[in-house]
């Protein structure tokens, strides 16, 4: 099983304004279901924060198996 290469980075405040940093960046896992369960992880993730972050996908081909739910503000991107 490959390792997960997301990276939750912590919003930042300056001057009482905060800003979203990169969500996270995700890379292509072995199989569908771990691509959708990671995806779906880092969406949830950074819907829960106080200013919605990215998702960004990694180089790659991403199979999923199932719906993705975006929600809150959250924007998911891709590279290509």
């Amino acid at each position: 099983m490959k390792n997960l290469s997301a990276t939750i980075v912590a919003l930042f405040t300056f001057a009482g304004v905060t800003f979203p940093a990169i969500a996270s960046v995700i890379s292509p896992l072995g199989s569908a279901a771990e691509n959708t369960a990671a995806i779906q992880a880092a969406l949830d993730a950074a819907a829960k924060e106080a200013v919605p972050g990215t998702v960004t996908l990694g180089e790659g081909t991403f199979e999923i198996n199932a719906q993705l739910t975006v929600t809150g503000g959250v924007t998911l991107v891709g590279q290509g």
